[in-house]
């Protein structure tokens, strides 16, 4: 009978070297028995977790208490020898394997040990199972040598793959992947249908990615940097780093191996990015651990997870600079072609995925300039016929942005023309189909169509019924808002909470709190209403205040300059009402100054006609060019609807300046 079979179950004295006779393996067999009994018992008991799953954490709490025991290894060797030192059974060697298992899940593809090496927390927990004689150091290839002893124990347990190649990778199966996901926050779906592994949509993302815990964030993090050769927390650059950077020359054969190297290294970055740690899951970070975060970078969770992006797209087209100078010799091409760390679709993903983010923060022309880059290179190198499905997607996140620019509201607008053709395919998916509709319902809004309440509730029902909540409860925002402008109170909150619901529901915390902050102006615009008492006014004021605050600070804890103006201007709003102008004016021109940084000319005119009214109480002389220049903007863009409500204001100031 096999020993590794029987490992765990044996007993005293076993692992020694002492012939096993048939009462030892009577008595292992026995422990295996009862010890697969309460396996089957505790799958038997009713719960919503998975049978494999249970399995799965079975057998490393096995694991776990083989090595708090400092049992054998399955060889029967008390230590793992190494060329120097050697890595004994233990909690800390358990660790070390914890952490390879982590790593090849979340990177989600084979990867070679020199690339596991590379990762930062890996790395650590290698250095902490190593035991060394006096005076030897643990290096890079004393950290080496471990990793692949101990992945071969993990080989040996059957918990990871090897593939033979040269060099040979490790993988996991799905289900121990899926099980270290679930660690994560992951909920219990078959990961194939949660994640499409197709560039990101901003307005629909799949509900079943986790909700990371910020440990989970830091760790991730940390990995990709430590992956992409990222500058965080001042980490000393590793070996291959140092020596394609340097100045003084490389041997080509050396730089060959460290492009390769390097190549590796971006592609299983790439395989968390597009996997477990994409914009859909940063979205769902919510403030309720905010303290706990590191706050190394104060600039937030989506700009920081932007830079890793950029980076590794910087990196990408450095390693194919370097390739072009490497000189020429046999077999070269072949080489690095099949080094190449991104394919064409890979590529496209990236420069989506900044502007996805860029967007998602309410960087406008940041968003359209990466947008515009996917689109190019997708025509140029995946689908040159504008009805792909790449394409497509790309349009779709092109047009959020062109509306907030104002640039999609004019009648010859690309944009619009893209969602008109779009709308009307009837082979298309109807999720597309669906936010084409949505987009053009919101455009019309802005032109003063006014039949947006039904296109926007029809493609609400639409999305809610597809499971899109994302999207459902985007438009729900939006509808609200034009209830709020045009049709009453009542309707304006039956829909804001409806799109609360929605992005609670699939826990897209991004979205929840722009809903909350519509879900505030409603109230505002409320209590200045009449039929109120001053004191329910000022108590109704206090709580906008208090709740403002928290969605202040989950804007500064994401990094999201769009909902920070947002919040700054109904902050202006407040204090204008209360007639406290000087606070009001700092308020909207600081709101004016990010939306003028970032290109959102929608937000720039709500700014302009607010300070309008605040200087209209204390320089009236300035109120006519504020109110004139709102009206050339809204007049350029073609926002008919602003622009009739401008001129209406204009005329109440000066006549001789209305239209």
């Amino acid at each position: 009978m096999s020993e590794h079979f029987l490992e765990g179950f044996e007993g005293e004295g076993a692992g020694t070297g002492k012939t096993q006779t048939w009462d030892y393996c009577e008595q292992a067999l026995d422990r295996l028995i009862r010890y697969l009994d309460r396996v089957l018992a505790d799958l038997n008991m009713p719960g919503d977790r998975s049978r494999d799953d249970m399995v799965i954490e079975h057998a490393l709490k096995r694991l776990r208490r083989r090595h708090e025991r400092g049992l054998p290894w399955p060889d029967g060797r008390s230590a793992l020898k190494l060329a120097v030192g050697e890595v004994k059974s233990g909690i800390k060697a358990l660790e070390a394997q914890r952490s390879i298992l982590w790593h090849l899940a979340v990177i989600g593809q084979p990867v070679t040990s020199q690339v596991l090496a590379d990762c930062p927390l890996l790395r650590e927990k290698l250095m902490g199972a190593m035991s060394l004689p006096t005076g030897a150091v643990k290096d890079d290839a004393a950290v080496l040598a471990a990793l692949e002893a101990l992945l071969e124990i993990l080989h040996l347990r059957c918990l990871i793959f090897r593939v033979n190649s040269s060099p040979n990778r490790y993988s996991l199966h799905r289900l121990v992947q899926r099980h270290f996901f679930r660690s994560l926050g992951a909920p219990f779906v078959e990961y194939p249908y949660a994640d499409q592994y197709t560039i990101s949509l901003y307005a629909t993302q799949p509900n079943e990615l986790p909700t990371l815990e910020p440990d989970a964030h830091r760790d991730l993090r940390l990995t990709v940097a430590g992956l992409i050769d990222f500058p965080l927390y001042s980490r000393p650059q590793s070996d291959d780093e140092v020596l394609l950077n340097s100045a003084e020359p490389v041997p080509a054969d050396k730089e060959e191996a460290l492009l390769a190297r390097r190549a590796r290294k971006l592609r299983a970055a790439l395989g968390i990015l597009r996997s477990i740690y994409s914009v859909a899951v940063i979205a769902r970070f919510d403030d309720r651990h905010a303290n706990e975060l590191p706050r190394e970078s104060q600039v937030g969770f989506f700009e920081g997870h932007r830079q890793l992006v950029r980076w590794i797209i910087r990196k990408a087209v450095a390693w194919d600079h370097a390739v072009e100078r490497l000189p020429l010799s046999a077999g070269l091409g072949e080489r690095m072609q099949a080094l190449r760390p991104f394919y064409a679709e890979d590529i496209a993903w990236l420069f989506n995925e900044c502007g996805v983010l860029s967007y998602a923060q309410g960087r406008i022309a940041d968003a359209a300039f990466t947008l515009d880059l996917a689109r190019r290179f997708v025509e140029q190198n995946l689908e040159p016929l504008p009805d792909g499905p790449i394409r497509a997607r790309i349009a779709l996140n092109r047009a959020a942005v062109d509306i907030d620019a104002g640039r999609a509201l004019r009648r010859s607008s690309d944009t619009v023309m893209a969602m008109q053709s779009l709308a009307a395919r009837e082979w298309e998916h109807p999720v597309p189909r669906l936010l084409a509709r949505g987009y053009l319902a919101l455009v019309g809004r802005w032109r003063g169509d006014a039949r947006g309440v039904g296109e926007f509730q029809a493609v609400i029902d639409g999305l809610r019924t597809l499971g899109r909540s994302r999207g459902a409860s985007m438009f729900a925002r939006h509808l609200a808002a034009l209830h709020r402008d045009e049709t009453g109170f009542d309707a304006a909150r039956k829909a804001i909470d409806d799109a609360v619901r929605l992005a609670l529901d699939g826990r897209h915390e991004d979205i929840r709190q722009a809903a909350l902050m519509t879900a505030l102006s409603i109230t505002f615009h409320s209590l200045r209403g009449s039929g109120r008492s001053e004191d329910d006014r000022h108590r109704g004021m206090e709580r906008l205040r208090h709740e403002l605050t928290a969605i202040d600070l989950y804007a500064e804890t994401m990094g999201l300059p769009r909902l920070t103006a947002e919040v700054l201007t109904l902050k202006g709003e407040i204090q204008l009402t209360g007639g406290d102008f000087d606070r009001a004016g700092e308020d909207i021109i600081r709101s004016l100054q990010i939306a003028s940084l970032h290109d959102m000319r929608l937000r720039k005119l709500t700014g302009l006609v607010l300070l309008a009214q605040i200087e209209a109480r204390r320089s009236p002389e300035g109120v006519t060019a504020l109110l004139e220049l709102a009206k050339d903007i809204a007049s350029r863009i073609e926002a008919h609807a602003a622009n009739a409500h401008y001129d209406q204001i204009l005329r109440e100031f000066d006549p001789k300046l209305s239209h």
